[in-house]
């Protein structure tokens, strides 16, 4: 897919010497774009335009061919006559970067050719001096299409595909969608010249004797205004009009605007809660997840005590380890860092208060990326978060496993049962999954997100692994939803 997109924009862009025809590839692609023209629509709307454009070039080459075209050029050249004609597709290919496909409209071929129909005429490969011609339009490498009328020495007819680019850009033009997405194809010169106004009115002409898309329709011309007339000013809207209604014209862009569409569901998804509604839970029969994966049937079975005898009664208090061990300190006057140095007065006060079960939060191994991107951002004191953890093991600070199996057997003798939390994936962005099983993760080779960037300071404590947060979070002006894990090995 692509876009034109105009001298002004190009300059932004730092394309001024390209082609006008912006390749839009990827939905990531079109992400890109907006953020660098800092438009108020999102990727959704700008892919979608893009979309749209393919799929009115298709539909057009699909049931008219270049014979309308053909038609449509000599309308025009009678309403302007060939300089007024020339000079229209000199401005257009101008403001499009599309020099080489204008120039190709006047060079007259030194021998006759076979007409369009049977194949178009190839001149030299096309080249750096010639990038913007109308060769890369169609995405074939082909040349412009030129036909020289019978006879030589007869003037050639202009290009067909720049013709065809034009009529596209006009169809454009008159879409309500251009308003959403203002200065993507800012042209004011073409579109305000009285020649292209001219053209305009021969090109309805032109698509108003071709066969429509669907059976019903009067005409091409009002196959491609339905949309226009009856969806409104959505590119997004449009395009999911037109998928079910020109599907077999589509062809093999059909699939293109297909994800196109969900990709611009899933951006436009509303964010807020509860969310969609309640969601029925899915029961699948144990006979079926053995079948399916070759499964034992003990596998399938609850491997879960149900704790009657202690569960209902259990009354459970919540510490978070180094604030507790702090105040035990204070209020003992001792250092007391370590789970087996937690006073035996302290576990019978807990009993004494009715209290069966001690939840210990935060005794698992943090990460030292966690404490160091807080200190960075002004508290000098933090420590790293409870939740981002560098593994699945009791903190060496705290004792480690022994100092847990001390704790767990005096607080027995006080009728006291300890628990902890494990939640898998509360992992820090340094954990030992992150540096030895980043296939466990989510990931891909580009950030979704082109205005981040990642140059801060490395948070890796593996001199094989790089990583680093998004920049925006250290200035708080973003979260740091992603990170960046580069290989040095």
């Amino acid at each position: 897919m692509s876009l034109f997109v105009s001298h002004r924009v190009r300059l932004r862009l730092g394309r001024v010497a390209a082609s006008g025809k912006l390749a839009v590839p990827s939905f990531r692609a079109a992400r890109e774009l907006v953020s660098r023209l800092d438009l108020a629509e999102g990727a959704a709307e700008l892919n979608a335009l893009s979309l749209l454009e393919e799929a009115v070039r298709y539909v057009v080459r699909a049931t008219a061919g270049d014979e309308l075209v053909r038609r449509a050029a000599q309308a025009v050249e009678e309403e302007l006559g060939r300089e007024g004609l020339l000079r229209l597709l000199a401005v257009f290919g101008r403001e499009f970067g599309l020099d080489g496909a204008f120039a190709a409209t006047q060079a007259a071929p030194e021998r006759q050719t076979e007409p369009a129909a049977e194949g178009p005429v190839t001149e030299s490969p096309v080249n750096e001096s010639t990038a913007g011609s109308t060769a890369a339009l169609d995405g074939a490498g082909a040349a412009p299409s030129r036909v020289t009328p019978a006879g030589q020495g007869a003037e050639p007819e202009p290009a067909l595909d720049l013709v065809r680019e034009l009529l596209i850009f006009w169809w454009l033009r008159t879409n309500p969608a251009l308003s959403r997405l203002n200065g993507v194809l800012d042209a004011s010169e073409i579109s305000s010249s009285p020649e292209f106004r001219s053209a305009g009115h021969r090109f309805r002409e032109a698509l108003a004797e071709a066969p429509g898309i669907e059976a019903g329709d009067e005409s091409l011309l009002a196959s491609l205004e339905a949309p226009l007339r009856l969806v409104g000013d959505s590119p997004v809207a449009q395009l999911r009009w037109i998928a079910p209604r020109w599907g077999a014209a589509l062809g093999e862009i059909g699939q293109q605007l297909s994800a196109g569409l969900d990709l611009a569901a899933e951006e436009q998804a509303p964010r807020f809660p509860p969310g969609p509604g309640p969601v029925e839970r899915p029961v699948w029969p144990v006979d079926q997840v053995q079948g399916a994966a070759g499964w034992p049937a003990a596998a399938t079975e609850a491997r879960y005590t149900e704790d009657r005898d202690w569960m209902p009664r259990l009354s459970l208090i919540a510490k978070n380890a180094l604030v507790w061990l702090q105040q035990l300190s204070r209020e003992h006057e001792r250092p007391i860092r370590r789970l087996d140095e937690i006073p035996g007065a302290a576990l019978a006060v807990l009993a004494a208060r009715g209290f069966s079960g001690l939840w210990l939060i935060g005794v698992w191994e943090r990460s030292e990326a966690s404490q160091r991107i807080k200190r960075m951002c002004g508290n000098p004191e933090a420590e790293a978060s409870a939740y981002s953890l560098r593994g699945y093991r009791i903190a060496e600070r705290l004792g480690g496993e022994e100092a847990l199996a001390d704790l767990r057997q005096r607080a027995g003798e006080h009728g006291l049962r300890l628990a902890a939390d494990m939640v898998p994936n509360h992992t820090g962005i340094d954990s030992h999954w992150v540096l030895e099983h980043p296939e466990r993760f989510i990931g891909q080779a580009d950030c979704h997100f082109p205005a981040y960037s990642f140059e801060g300071p490395e948070l890796s404590p593996d001199p094989r692994v790089t990583i680093q947060i998004e920049d925006h979070y250290f200035d708080r002006s973003d979260a740091a939803v992603v990170f960046r894990r580069s290989d040095r090995r």
